[in-house]
């Protein structure tokens, strides 16, 4: 985590101030969402694939270029963050709270 994050465990806030209990809770919570998010983006990633190699099985190599990877993983993750900010109980806001772990 950043050292400037306004969320930063027992330390000052920008504001010179310690996390108040209110702060911790919606950071904890905040981090909860981004590792669920995580990993419910790599298990929709193995399912996509192994869904692809049903449909095309004449393909027998998983070659990706790189490049590609990086744009897809970015596009996911978009993808998902505008989907719980819409749809998620206070999304806007613990999605707000997430960007500040950034």
């Amino acid at each position: 985590m950043a050292d400037d994050s306004p969320f930063r465990q027992g330390g000052p806030l920008r504001n010179g101030h310690k996390e108040t209990p209110e702060q911790r809770a919606r950071r904890e919570r905040a981090e909860a969402l981004k590792a669920r998010a995580r990993d419910a983006m790599h298990d929709a990633e193995q399912v996509f694939w192994a869904k692809m190699a049903e449909l095309f099985p004449e393909v027998t190599h998983g070659d990706f270029p790189p490049d590609a990877t990086f744009a897809w993983h970015d596009a996911m993750e978009r993808a998902l963050y505008t989907w719980l900010r819409w749809n998620y109980p206070d999304g806007e806001e613990i999605l707000d709270d997430i960007a500040k772990l950034e």
